[in-house]
């Protein structure tokens, strides 16, 4: 079993890692070696996910599903020279071992989940599974998804290159959740890249991995084998290459297709693409007499309805137009309350994300529950992932106070205009498209790329901080909220996924259950229904010992960041 994990983890690196380095633009002066690489990779994703998508449509046997690879060993070596120019930059190396070794790290935590519990996450960790595997034909679509959602409720990127990923490994559950799991752990990549754009300097790599392993809303969104991590790739890739001071055709091209990528892999793109596409646009207003600025603006939407409207026209001959686009939750949730109870429901949504939900949890029903330790697990995980506040982690949110008090704050990042209108727009947008009123708070859904931004900032100081000398009681600080997190959203989340969170010697796996709320008692049951194993199962890891795996890799990766911070002021 552990070779096994070690080959699923190799295929990735090669297939995703080194197919980006074979698709990726040739880095020009509007393009560095890190940014097209992790462009490649976005394309690599994309490519692996339409071969699938073409076998499926084709009818033809799933051994054509192997095109997708062939194309990527072919375009290594074509473009040899490019993939050998890539491979010795050394950004590109430092960010490739980096996100290795935090995909690690990500491989141990989950192998400690014997079922998934946390807040009210149940049925989508199954759902994404079975998708993938109706890819793979090995399921019937109507009998399958009638009792969680339309198919066409959720866009397929992610589940065809899972499925990609799943026909070479076998598609059991434990292949699954590895493959989900690194495909979520690909947002690392751009939320660095911000970070050096941000000001952090070479220190920026290290220092955000450190962040995103001590951020509760990063490591839980990875380690559930859903979409909205390698959703926020996709968006915050392509952000990285609109909002740019070489704003090129090709970048502006790119930038787009990536953001078109996440809408396919999952809707709540489609407010970024919407929020800073038109912020984007409004903001060069002047530009649209250029005729090259208007052939730029036509290549953008032409490339991004090639990629999207095969997925639409698919929905609409199979199910048609109502079903196509009327089967997300945003969709029948509005369509349920009239003009005025939506308008009156958003302000609600904004007053649920942004205040904390003390006294809401006590309220409702699915957290009741005898076990005081995971009915503390339940409180404390959803105060990680639905409230938009604590969503950016203790530290991050003490850093950037600290940033602004000093008057620190400005990235270095340009068209400040386009961000200071598109950003609130994304976060009323964000929270406003969430089809029903969420009483515990909705910023796990859209604005992951959000809160990933905010760790990119705060990791673009933190090596300065680390190596100055009169910062002290700042870093005591930040040590010590970085505790809170950790024993709050970190170790009580996975003791509770391992089962072992307030289980007594000796006590039985049906007692235990008994005494948990209904979300984690379903979970455990359709886990048990299914008869899959979860690589828990298979590789046990204590829980106990990933934690002090991961607070090991944190600890090397904060002290390569101040070395490398300290030899740049120093230099």
């Amino acid at each position: 079993m552990p070779w096994e994990s070690v080959r699923d983890w190799l295929l990735f690196v090669i297939a995703v890692c080194g197919g980006g380095m074979a698709l990726a633009p040739a880095p020009r002066d509007d393009l560095t070696p890190a940014e097209a690489w992790c462009t490649g990779v976005a394309f690599a994703v994309g490519l692996l996910g339409g071969a699938v998508f073409a076998v499926y449509l084709s009818g033809v046997g799933l051994g054509w599903i192997g095109g997708g690879y062939v194309v990527l060993a072919g375009a290594a070596l074509v473009r040899r020279g490019s993939v050998a120019a890539l491979c010795r930059d050394a950004t590109v190396r430092e960010l490739l071992s980096t996100w290795a070794l935090t995909s690690v790290v990500l491989l141990v935590l989950v192998a400690t989940v014997a079922s998934y519990s946390g807040g009210a996450w149940m049925i989508d960790w199954e759902e994404h599974y079975r998708r993938a595997r109706l890819f793979l034909h090995l399921q019937s679509e109507d009998a399958e998804f009638r009792r969680f959602f339309p198919f066409t409720a959720r866009p397929p990127l992610a589940n065809l290159a899972d499925a990609a990923l799943l026909w070479v490994t076998g598609a059991a559950f434990a292949r699954h959740q590895v493959q989900m799991l690194l495909l979520n752990s690909l947002a690392f990549l751009p939320v660095a890249l911000f970070a050096r754009r941000f000001g952090g300097g070479r220190a920026a790599i290290a220092a955000t991995a450190a962040g995103v392993l001590l951020l509760p809303l990063f490591l839980q969104n990875a380690t559930y084998p859903w979409t909205k991590l390698i959703t926020a790739f996709f968006v915050l890739a392509g952000l990285h290459l609109l909002c740019a001071r070489a704003e090129t055709p090709r970048r502006v091209v790119l930038g787009f297709a990536l953001l078109t990528l996440g809408s396919l892999t999952h809707y709540s793109a489609c407010v970024w693409l919407l929020a800073f596409g038109g912020a984007w646009l409004g903001s060069n207003g002047a530009r649209w007499r250029e005729p090259a600025f208007r052939r730029t603006v036509g290549l953008a939407a032409a490339t991004a309805a090639a990629l999207f409207l095969p997925w639409l026209g698919y929905g609409i001959i199979h199910y048609g137009v109502a079903t196509t686009f009327l089967a997300n939750s945003t969709v029948t949730g509005f369509a349920r309350m009239g003009l005025g109870e939506n308008l009156a429901a958003i302000g609600q949504k904004l007053w649920y994300t942004f205040v904390p939900p003390v006294g809401r949890i006590r309220e409702l029903a699915v957290f009741a529950q005898t076990n005081p330790w995971t009915r503390f697990h339940d409180a404390a995980f959803t105060f990680y992932q639905t409230n938009l506040v604590f969503a950016f982690g203790t530290p991050t949110l003490a850093l950037l106070a600290t940033m602004w008090a000093r008057r620190d704050w400005r990235p270095q990042v340009p068209h400040g205009r386009l961000w200071l209108w598109a950003i609130p727009a994304v976060v009323v947008l964000g929270i406003a498209v969430h089809g029903t009123v969420e009483v515990l708070g909705v910023a796990h859904i859209c604005l992951q790329p959000l809160v990933l931004l905010g760790l990119a900032l705060a990791a673009s100081r933190l090596p300065r901080v680390l190596a100055d000398g009169d910062a002290r009681s700042l870093r005591v600080l930040l040590a010590a909220l970085a505790a809170v997190d950790f024993a709050l959203g970190i170790a009580l989340h996975y003791a509770g996924c391992a089962l072992q969170l307030g289980r007594g010697d000796g006590m039985t796996l049906a007692a235990y259950a008994a005494g948990l709320d209904p979300v984690a008692q379903f979970n455990l049951d359709r886990k048990l229904v299914g008869g899959q194993p979860f690589l828990a199962d298979l590789l046990p890891v204590p829980w106990w010992a990933a934690q002090a795996v991961l607070l090991a890799i944190v600890v090397l990766q904060l002290a390569r960041a101040r070395r490398l911070a300290t030899a740049q002021s120093e230099s």
